[in-house]
């Protein structure tokens, strides 16, 4: 029987120690940031809204109790997903985007007739057999006194399958959760009446289709 010597058997010890770890699955990821989601074309009623109007967007402001971004639930210990990004600082920016791009909207840095602010409440993706995600802003519109015109809470949902514990479909889930919030946002009817200067709406309806809620 042939023995391997002591340097021998330490090296393939190492090596197998090594492919082990190669293909363990990693227990966390940090992700990076990326909106992968297009600007539809939204004239028409909601841009007619912000006739006459000169709307500022306040940076957003974060306000989740749990700083994660997401879970993978496939494996008996729930895998967290953290980003080192500025999430408020994220979604601001992708909304300015939306609004000028998508909507025609111009923002204003000053003598704004609108000021447009909000909190981030949730900002999550759950994977499991698929990547769920959602994103919840409670958004306060204001006129150029600090007056509220109007307050809501939108809601974005997205579904989608994809590859296990995978940047890319992260991004996407949250990227497409964040537009439905802020597209929910933007053909809100009573959203639209405080836009134009009309008489504020009632109070306290929950419009469950757009997740909203307003005064």
């Amino acid at each position: 029987m042939k023995l391997f010597s002591q340097p021998r058997a330490g090296a393939l010890l190492l090596l197998a120690a090594a492919a082990g770890c190669a293909h363990a699955k990693p227990m966390s990821m940090t992700l990076n940031l990326v909106w992968t989601s297009g600007a539809p074309d939204l004239q028409g009623d909601i841009a007619n809204a912000f006739v006459g109007q000169k709307l500022a967007l306040v940076p957003l402001v974060d306000g989740r109790s749990a700083k994660t971004v997401g879970q993978n639930l496939e494996e008996a210990v729930p895998r967290p997903v953290y980003t080192s990004d500025n999430v408020a600082a994220f979604l601001t920016s992708s909304m300015a985007t939306l609004l000028q791009q998508a909507a025609g909207i111009n923002l204003v840095q000053t003598g704004p007739t609108r000021v447009l602010r909000g909190v981030v409440t949730q900002f999550f993706v759950q994977e499991g057999g698929l990547y769920e995600g959602t994103v919840a802003i409670q958004f306060t519109l204001q006129d150029a006194r600090g007056r509220t015109l109007w307050q809501g809470i939108e809601v974005g949902h997205s579904k989608r399958f994809g590859h296990s514990f995978e940047a890319e479909n992260y991004d996407e889930t949250l990227s497409e959760a964040s537009k439905g919030a802020i597209l929910n946002l933007l053909t809100d009817s009573q959203f639209q009446m405080a836009m134009r200067g009309a008489r504020p709406p009632p109070p306290a309806v929950v419009n469950t289709a757009a997740g909203s809620t307003t005064y």
